[in-house]
């Protein structure tokens, strides 16, 4: 979950830029598992920031992102990953 910002390019493409704060995939996917452990705060945090680009006649991206999780209490090291994607957008709101 994040805030989104969208550049429309004359060709009819685009790109955006997106931060998160927040990573809701631990919690659903516990609760997807019936697992009931209860979800921290510190569990939640993961900020990360997506770049993608999006085709002009087509519902499709393409994109790079970066994540960064909690710290490991064994390690005392922070989770990071990285992701380069191929996604279909389908927008299911839009304020604006």
């Amino acid at each position: 979950m994040g805030i989104e910002w969208n550049y429309g390019r004359e060709d009819g493409g685009s790109w955006s830029i997106m931060l998160s704060p927040i990573d809701m995939a631990y919690p659903v996917n516990l609760k997807l598992h019936g697992i009931e452990d209860e979800v921290e705060l510190d569990e939640l945090v993961a900020p990360s920031i997506t770049f993608a680009y999006g085709f002009a006649d087509y519902p499709v991206n393409v994109g790079i992102a970066y994540q960064r999780g909690r710290t490991l209490d064994d390690v005392g090291e922070s989770e990071e990953g990285y992701l380069i994607f191929l996604s279909f957008d389908m927008p299911l709101l839009q304020l604006f």
